[in-house]
C-alpha cells in the first residue's frame, strides 16, 4: 500500500485511500485508493445534488463516503512515511 500510494502520487496530484470492511476476505480491512487530476472525493462531493436525488440504497450514503475516507492512525502513519 505505501509502494503504490508513492508511486501514484507521482502522477495525480489527488490521492486518497479510503476503506472497506468486507468480513468474507482475509482480516476484513481492504484499502482502496482514489486518484484523480482534478476532483477530490471529500472537497468535490455535492451531497445536496446527491441527497436530492432520493435513491435508496442498502449501504452507500454521503455520511459513509466522507466516513470511508477516515483512516486509523497506523494507516495515517504508513501514508505519511511514503511521502519521504
Amino acid at each position: 500500500m505505501r509502494r503504490a500510494h508513492k508511486r501514484i502520487r507521482e502522477f495525480f496530484p489527488v490521492c486518497r485511500v479510503y476503506q472497506a470492511h468486507i468480513p468474507t476476505y482475509p482480516s476484513g480491512h481492504w484499502l482502496f485508493g482514489f486518484a484523480s487530476k482534478t476532483y477530490d472525493p471529500l472537497t468535490d462531493i455535492d451531497e445536496q445534488a446527491w441527497n436530492s436525488l432520493g435513491l435508496k440504497t442498502k449501504y452507500y450514503n454521503t455520511e459513509i463516503h466522507k466516513g470511508c475516507f477516515a483512516l486509523p492512525s497506523y494507516v495515517q502513519e504508513l501514508l505519511v512515511s511514503a511521502e519521504d
